[in-house]
């Protein structure tokens, strides 16, 4: 049976900062589909500077303040995740 890994990138405190840094040494050289909820609070958006290389895929409430990282790698879907 193949073995999957996978990096959890979690929205909260120390462990969304230390797992975007990580997610960011690993990356170099490899494609990986990245999903941010929250994206529009300063932590998301500081997650998604540190990501930047990566297919992001933000997940907010209020796009208009995450419209400026549209672009070829990056897709933003509105929406609430509590509902």
């Amino acid at each position: 049976m193949k073995r999957r890994s996978f990096l959890k990138l979690g929205i909260g405190g120390f462990f969304a900062l230390s797992n975007a840094n990580l997610i960011a040494k690993n990356l170099k050289g490899k494609k990986m589909k990245i999903l941010i909820l929250g994206a529009s609070g300063s932590l998301g958006k500081f997650v998604i500077d540190t990501l930047f290389q990566a297919d992001l895929r933000l997940f907010a409430r209020k796009t208009s303040r995450i419209e400026k990282y549209k672009n070829q790698n990056i897709e933003i879907f509105q929406g609430d995740a509590t509902n």
